[in-house]
């Protein structure tokens, strides 16, 4: 996970990065290329074939249900990928994004309704940790069981919240296991010209 997440703590980055690596991987019949990168990869054959299907299967999905994103030529070409597809990395290249705010942004709005709406419940279990972390509990995340353990600090977990919206403070309990993030104002924070 480490290898393909490129230091983004995000496992759908990471199943992202792994696609697109597989894309050029040679899978002919019998490829011993492609059985080589399974094994360095950690991924199972089967497992591998599920992905790619549906891979083009949400994206012939998706220019279903979306009729402008139709003639979108990323989305046509990987609802036309076959599994024994290999492509070179220019194509691999066009396909993808290598803006990781970008995609951040984007994984953040997919996953929108259970990740950032919702209300603020102060009568829940961790209730104290809130009032007494010192920070807003109106504007503070809670982080329980923080991984992968890299991301159990102060500076790294700054730098993460800070990519996903403004962050006034960040600090750790006294075992390093728990993390409580204060949200910034957004009027602080100005928007760059979108390319």
């Amino acid at each position: 996970r480490a290898r393909y997440d490129k230091g983004q703590f995000s496992e759908p980055i990471m199943y992202r990065n792994l696609f697109m690596d597989y894309l050029r991987v040679p899978k002919g019949k019998g490829s011993r290329a492609y059985y080589e990168w399974l094994d360095n990869s950690c991924v199972a054959v089967s497992r591998m074939s599920q992905f790619a299907a549906l891979v083009t299967e949400l994206a012939s999905k998706l220019a279903c249900a979306v009729p402008s994103a139709k003639a979108d030529p990323a989305l046509q070409k990987l609802a036309e990928l076959k599994r024994t597809h290999q492509l070179p990395q220019h194509e691999i290249d066009r396909l993808f994004t290598q803006d990781y705010d970008r995609l951040k942004c984007a994984l953040v709005g997919a996953f929108q309704p259970s990740f950032v709406q919702g209300e603020i419940n102060t009568q829940n279990k961790n209730k104290g940790k809130f009032m007494n972390c010192g920070f807003d509990p109106m504007k503070t995340c809670l982080l329980q069981q923080i991984k992968p353990p890299e991301m159990a600090d102060v500076n790294n977990l700054w730098q993460f919240a800070s990519t996903l919206g403004p962050t006034k403070d960040v600090k750790l309990n006294d075992t390093g296991k728990i993390a409580f993030i204060e949200c910034g104002d957004d009027e602080q924070v100005e928007v760059p010209h979108s390319d």
